[in-house]
């Protein structure tokens, strides 16, 4: 485990490091296909770990699946396994956090039916009025997958909230008294990415939670040096507002490049076509 690229045997693991997304000498995490030069990691390793080795990925909330390959040894021991639970029956295991993943606090959760994850119903977005019957899956079991690797994170916006959850009305209400009120939900950060292998035409958004799933390390990086209560200033580019204005009104193709994507820090060099390859 942790073993370095090269050993001569195949792996479905990345081949390049997921911070710098370069090829080279680069460890591979046992829980997941993400590779990393030890420099690249926060904070840098000295030397490769022996043994099974998990990535900042997987030990931010996914460690569970890591625990799962150990319950093969469990099975070794059935004898033993099956006198613990008859010596107590009442002591069912609960992988589950213990603590709200928005908050961190304690108290009533919900928990993922398909991981460890555990939520307080009013820190969800939009917040739940009750806990649902069911089967319910977290909003982390429920983020797609993106398009591609993230390249690079350009900027990011606050979108709009998602829509309210109707509370239903209790059972006891007069009929002449009004519905109660739909839980708003709250505005979410969305990021403008650039994705490996694709000119900047195909950067799109993508929400908070992707990034985070998906591109943790890259995404905690731009943290670090971005301020994340308010958004970047709109940047464009070389011309001033007076010209930029001017021209957006003779060239509505130029004002709906300027509002896709120039203003995000896009420059105009950077999306034009350099030759056609096939038609």
């Amino acid at each position: 485990g942790g073993d370095e690229e090269g050993d001569g045997y195949e792996t479905d693991h990345q081949d390049y490091c997921e911070v710098c997304q370069q090829g080279g000498e680069i460890i591979l995490c046992d829980t997941c296909p993400r590779a990393y030069h030890m420099v690249c990691l926060d904070p840098e390793m000295e030397k490769a770990p022996e043994g099974k080795w998990s990535c900042p990925h997987c030990k931010e909330g996914v460690q569970w699946e890591a625990k799962d390959e150990n319950s093969e040894l469990e099975a070794e021991g059935d004898v033993e396994l099956e006198e613990c639970v008859l010596g107590e029956p009442e002591e069912e295991e609960d992988d589950h956090m213990e603590f709200c993943r928005v908050c961190k606090d304690g108290g009533e959760l919900l928990c993922c039916d398909a991981c460890p994850s555990s939520y307080h119903i009013h820190c969800l977005n939009p917040p739940l009025p009750e806990i649902p019957n069911g089967e319910w899956l977290c909003p982390r079991c429920l983020c797609p997958q993106m398009k591609g690797k993230v390249q690079r994170i350009l900027h990011w916006k606050w979108g709009e909230p998602p829509p309210p959850t109707p509370v239903p009305r209790p059972p006891d209400a007069d009929l002449d008294a009004p519905s109660p009120k739909p839980l708003e939900g709250r505005p979410e950060r969305q990021f403008f990415a650039k994705w490996v292998g694709m000119s900047y035409w195909h950067c799109s958004w993508v929400s908070e939670l992707q990034l985070e799933l998906y591109c943790s390390v890259m995404f905690r990086n731009y943290q670090r040096k971005t301020d994340m209560d308010e958004p970047p200033t709109f940047d464009f580019g070389v011309e001033d507002d007076g010209k930029s204005s001017k021209r957006k009104n003779k060239d509505p193709q130029y004002a709906q490049l300027e509002e896709q994507f120039y203003r995000y820090g896009i420059k105009q060099e950077w999306m034009m076509i350099h030759r056609i390859l096939n038609h």
